[in-house]
């Protein structure tokens, strides 16, 4: 049997055991990287996304250039995202999508056959090139390779209306590569 866990039973993993009288309490201690772990971590952060800059550098330029010769528009798009701390910080990607794709000023997910992706946007999104730029992300240190997908204020605003405990990915640098797209 696998069961998914929710974010409750994660924090009671470490609790300690505790009885007042005949009752029996766990005390959960919010779990943290050590200073060595962290310093780690950010290390290989930037050694790889150094050598992945390197070794993608080519296909970033051809990405780059169709972008450009597509509709002669920005080739990089910057969103506000938040990461740890709900800190706000512009994430990088290529253009997908065409210049006037939020307009209006709403922020909306794109959906499936969504037809503000340009035919260039389309390919890149399906080979996932448009995320390498985040390796600059990852370099400058707003995010990690592995940890919860960045998110828009707004819509971390909306999802934590209706899960409360969505707040809980705050608590960790955003990163390239989270739980959902591992297992899909």
């Amino acid at each position: 049997v696998y069961v998914m866990p929710k974010i409750s039973d994660v924090i009671l993993v470490g609790s300690e055991e505790l009885h007042v009288f005949d009752t029996p309490i766990l005390l959960t201690r919010e779990y943290s990287l050590s200073m060595e772990q962290r310093f780690i971590k950010r290390s290989i952060d930037v050694i790889c996304s150094l050598i992945l800059l390197v070794i993608t550098s080519p296909l970033m330029l051809l990405t780059a250039l169709a972008i450009k010769l597509y509709d002669g528009g920005p080739v990089l798009y910057k969103q506000v995202r938040c990461t740890i701390g709900q800190r706000e910080f512009y994430i990088m990607k290529f253009r997908s999508m065409r210049t006037d794709a939020e307009k209006d000023g709403v922020a909306r997910l794109a959906q499936k056959n969504d037809d503000r992706i340009t035919p260039i946007g389309k390919v890149i999104r399906k080979c996932r090139l448009d995320e390498l730029p985040q390796l600059i992300n990852i370099l400058r240190g707003d995010m990690s390779f592995i940890g919860p997908r960045p998110e828009r204020p707004e819509i971390i605003a909306q999802y934590t209306e209706v899960m409360p405990e969505f707040a809980f990915r705050m608590k960790v640098k955003a990163g390239l590569a989270g739980f959902a797209q591992v297992y899909g």
